[in-house]
């Protein structure tokens, strides 16, 4: 245990092949400082999302920090690209269970979905590739 009373991590085994990065919401809390804790020993890479920066480095300073709100789509795409994995730990603790718990889950997957698009647009891009092959449109449309 740190003494900041976050599990210590243990280290996994070293691979050459590089290891899947995870996202963790609500990474600070009590159950989210074991989830890195455990995530962390089979080698995998944390990166946790955190409205207090500073006091998440404080908590877990062997982590990658992102600071965001769940509530703000647009501060969620830095910490959702390049991750493989998403690990829900968050929780309002004051009720607002529709906004943050919820819609938390919601709104860090739509930022997931926009990053996801716009990777994939840039990669057609890029590779000089048609918007619209034979898996349909480049661009998925969302409606409400």
């Amino acid at each position: 245990m740190s003494p900041h009373g976050a599990p210590a991590p243990v280290s996994g085994p070293s691979t050459d092949t590089p290891s899947s990065r995870v996202l963790v919401v609500g990474a600070t809390g009590s159950v989210g400082r074991h989830v890195v804790a455990a995530a962390s020993r089979p080698g995998l890479r944390i990166r946790a999302l955190a409205r207090d920066a500073d006091r998440a480095r404080s908590l877990l300073p062997d982590v990658e920090v992102v600071t965001g709100d769940l509530e703000d789509p647009d501060s969620l795409t830095a910490a959702v690209r390049d991750v493989d994995g998403i690990v829900f730990t968050h929780g309002s603790g004051s009720g607002a269970y529709e906004q943050v718990d919820y819609g938390g889950v919601a709104t860090v997957l739509l930022a997931a979905l926009i990053v996801a698009v716009l990777v994939r647009t840039d990669d057609r891009r890029a590779t000089g590739s048609p918007t619209e092959d034979a898996d349909g449109p480049a661009v998925p449309v969302l409606a409400h």
